[in-house]
Order: C-alpha cells, then sequence, then structure tokens
C-alpha cells in the first residue's frame, strides 16, 4: 500500500490545492510541504505548456501559495527553485520580486537578521538583472549589444544613449528612464555626462560637416530624453546654440 503523501503529491496544484487540503490535514501530511509540492506541480505544468514569454494566469494564485508557506526557508527554497525553472522573462522576474518579499518578512518576523538580510543581498541583483533583461529584451536590443553590462547600469545607460541612431530615440530613452528606475539611477545625470564628454573644448562645437552635424543630432536626442531639455545649455556656445535650434526644430 502507497503511503499517503505518494497517494496525494501528484494530485496537487494551486487549482486542486483548497479542496485537497481537508484530505491532507486528515492524513496528517505537513502544510508546508502540501503547499511546496503544489506550487511545484503548478511551476512544472506552466513551463511545460507555455511557450509564450508572457505572465502566466495561474502566477497569482502560485504567489498567493507562496505566500502562505510558514517556514521561511522553505517559502524561500520553493520561490528561488521556481525562478530557476523560468527562461528570463516577466514570470522569472516576479519570481525574484516574491522572494525578496519573504525574505524581507522573514527579515522582520526575525530576532536574528543576518540571514535573512545576506538572502536579501543576494537575491537583489538578480531581481534587477532580470527586470532590466525583460525591458532589453520589449525594446528589441539584442544581447550582443550589452553583454555583461547588465552588472553595470550606468555604462549600460551610455552604451543604449549612444544608440540613438539605431532606433527611435523615443523608445531609447523609455528604456534608460526604465533602467534608471530599476538601479535607482538618476539618468538626467548620466545623460549630462554624456553631453560634457562629447561637446567640444567646454561646448565650442562649430558645424563644419556631416560627422559635426551627427554629433548635434546625438546631443540633441539626448537632450529630448532628460527632464530638463535646457540643463546643459550652459555648456554651450552661440554657434553651437544656432546649431542645436536648427537641428531640433
Amino acid at each position: 500500500m502507497k503511503e499517503p503523501w505518494q497517494v496525494i503529491a501528484p494530485q496537487l496544484s494551486c487549482e486542486s490545492f483548497p479542496h485537497l487540503l481537508p484530505i491532507a490535514e486528515l492524513l496528517k501530511v505537513d502544510f508546508d510541504r502540501s503547499c511546496s509540492r503544489a506550487i511545484r506541480n503548478t511551476i512544472e505544468n506552466i513551463v511545460s505548456v507555455n511557450t509564450g514569454n508572457g505572465v502566466h494566469s495561474d502566477c497569482y494564485n502560485v504567489t498567493n501559495l507562496l505566500m502562505r508557506i510558514e517556514n521561511p526557508k522553505t517559502a524561500l527554497a520553493t520561490g528561488r527553485w521556481a525562478a530557476s525553472k523560468f527562461k528570463t522573462g516577466p514570470m522569472k522576474a516576479i519570481a525574484y520580486e516574491v522572494c525578496i518579499k519573504l525574505a524581507e518578512q522573514w527579515r522582520d518576523a526575525s530576532s536574528n537578521t543576518n540571514e535573512p538580510l545576506k538572502t536579501i543581498q543576494k537575491l537583489d541583483p538578480l531581481w534587477r538583472q532580470t527586470k532590466t533583461q525583460v525591458a532589453l529584451q520589449e525594446a528589441g536590443v539584442p544581447e550582443t549589444v550589452y553583454g555583461s553590462l547588465l552588472q553595470q547600469p550606468a555604462s549600460l545607460i551610455v552604451k543604449i544613449c549612444e544608440m540613438v541612431t539605431t532606433g527611435r530615440i523615443e523608445d531609447l530613452h523609455d528604456l534608460t528612464n526604465k533602467i534608471g528606475d530599476i538601479y535607482e539611477l538618476d539618468c538626467d545625470k548620466i545623460r549630462l555626462h554624456l553631453l560634457e564628454r562629447w561637446l567640444d573644448d567646454g561646448g565650442k562645437v562649430v558645424v563644419k560637416d556631416k560627422d559635426d552635424r551627427e554629433l548635434v543630432r546625438r546631443l540633441v536626442s539626448l537632450a529630448k530624453g532628460m527632464a530638463s531639455p535646457t540643463a546643459f545649455v550652459c555648456w554651450a556656445s552661440p554657434v553651437w546654440l544656432e546649431s542645436f535650434y536648427d537641428m531640433s526644430v
């Protein structure tokens, strides 16, 4: 005769859990173990049938059940397992975000915060990098462009700003703003740094040929992406300002 757990485990899922929980309790099956198996079965089903890159309809149910697990280490182990099963996309980002919430709850309820704090420190960069990859994918930026820059968000934003001639300026600025929000960076400060670097001799740019006009075009695109587009005017000579006006109208 099979053990009670062997009978009930394959049937558990986020959908069946409310109906099977009374039976699991009657069979004295551990609550956390039941929750974890229901989540794992559901995730495996999602991964096997979901060929897209969107958010599955079961995501909300998985999150709710994960938050019900009483032992924080069990909850985090289950959440991190779920994150490892998803390819890079919104579902993976959500899984890491839920894991961080679980670790924060553990920290808040614990008298010894060292372990939960270390867990948060490990999860936080994984969540930010995944969110950034999702934003890059949605913007159509190939992985060959950003490579290892995921761990250097300021350099990544600079790289995207230098791509203004390869795509719609508005889309690229929206992308840099998203990355700035993810890493809590001041994108305008980064753009001003680029303006300073690109301007010759403290702003004395004279448009002489096609190459110079391309420089002005890049500067104009940066200015349009800034919260305060006129913040860089103090660096520009009258000749440069006239060129800027001609290119921006």
